[in-house]
């Protein structure tokens, strides 16, 4: 990696890899190809690019890498090759858009020599010293004498976000971070992969327990039945509380549906038919208002329906078996039964059937704040 310095990484992977695999590897994807390993690569990160996410994943598979399908890079033979895909993704979202394809790069040895200047780049949003909660925008400004290939936003020396396009900015849901001081910075690279860092900015996270977490407009996203919905203005989750997101009953029947009162900390929402629509094989991920992916993509209710499947933890990954028990539907426990947790934010707890003629008014989605 050091001494080839490339501009960009290709990777083909996908669905039929062996258990245990975890490719594509976090050691080799993001250690090195995205130089985090910075103890030993000096050099700045490739754009890294993969046909697909490898399945079955694991705890050491990487998602980093843009998943775009098909990928082709040409090149005029002298000056510029030029990277492009299909987006015809097997395994995992179709990235193409976000990784900016199709995206032009000089030949280190092409006409005009070597581009060596880095890119200037600083935070112009928050201003050191400020004290944030909440979703916190970072805006950053980055110029060079060529072109600003991509902006990465760094927490506490950790990546968070990838922008490719001016203005850059990210956005910070801070519930996720402990009250206290915490750093940012961000880093530009050019499309000779120069890179240029801004200075660390320092800030303090205040989010005031016990008021909760506006949730207002966060997006599911429900597959198999392709359904998107949006969370109503003025939703509110207690701390270390519960949304429930029932398909088509009022509250008093949902409740004698399944058995018990909804506690003081549950918020029900009754979707009026819009959600969730559950016939077999659906998963579901959480998106919050700004369109960051937040929890998921779960795993799938059986073909034929007929469970509860219920999150062991709010720690545990969302995409393994392991992570959930799964239950029959009449086992589903709206509003109870998250596990001890990390403070990790909001994640989808449970989802869950109901069978019988009619019942279907009662199949629900369960969020959880644990904080």
């Amino acid at each position: 990696m050091n001494y080839s310095k490339p501009a960009v990484a290709v990777i083909a992977t996908g669905a039929g890899q062996s258990e245990g695999w975890d490719f594509p590897r976090k050691d080799v994807l993001e250690n090195v190809l995205l130089a985090e390993a910075t103890a030993c690569i000096t050099v700045p990160a490739a754009f890294v690019v993969q046909s697909e996410e490898g399945s079955p994943a694991g705890s050491l598979t990487s998602f980093a890498g843009y998943s775009v399908g098909n990928i082709q890079i040409t090149t005029d033979g002298s000056s510029t090759f030029t990277l492009a895909a299909d987006g015809q993704v097997g395994e995992g979202p179709n990235e193409v858009e976000a990784a900016g394809l199709p995206r032009t790069f000089p030949l280190d040895d092409g006409a005009g020599g070597i581009d060596t200047v880095p890119p200037i780049i600083s935070i112009t949003v928050p201003l050191n010293g400020t004290t944030v909660s909440g979703l916190s925008t970072v805006n950053a400004t980055a110029i060079d004498d060529v072109a600003v290939a991509r902006v990465e936003f760094w927490l506490d020396g950790a990546l968070q976000n990838t922008d490719l396009t001016s203005p850059y900015s990210w956005s910070w849901d801070t519930t996720w971070s402990p009250n206290g001081p915490h750093t940012l910075e961000t880093k530009a690279f050019d499309v000779a992969g120069n890179q240029g860092s801004s200075a660390v900015v320092s800030v303090t996270v205040n989010n005031s327990a016990g008021s909760g977490l506006d949730i207002s407009n966060w997006k599911f996203v429900q597959a198999n039945s392709a359904i998107t919905y949006n969370l109503p203005p003025g939703t509110v989750i207690p701390d270390n509380g519960y949304v429930v997101i029932g398909r088509d009953a009022t509250k008093t029947a949902f409740e004698a549906f399944w058995g018990s009162a909804l506690a003081s900390n549950v918020v029900y929402i009754n979707s009026g038919g819009a959600f969730p629509t559950i016939n077999g094989s659906e998963n579901y991920t959480l998106y919050n208002a700004a369109g960051v992916e937040v929890d998921g993509t779960t795993i799938s209710m059986a073909s034929s329906a007929g469970q509860s499947i219920q999150r062991k933890d709010p720690c545990l990954p969302a995409n393994q078996t392991s992570s959930w028990n799964i239950l029959a539907s009449s086992s589903g426990s709206p509003g109870l039964g998250a596990g001890v947790g990390c403070g990790i934010g909001v994640v989808i707890n449970e989802f869950s059937d109901a069978l019988g003629t009619g019942n279907f008014v009662y199949e629900f989605v369960e969020l959880h704040y644990d904080r």
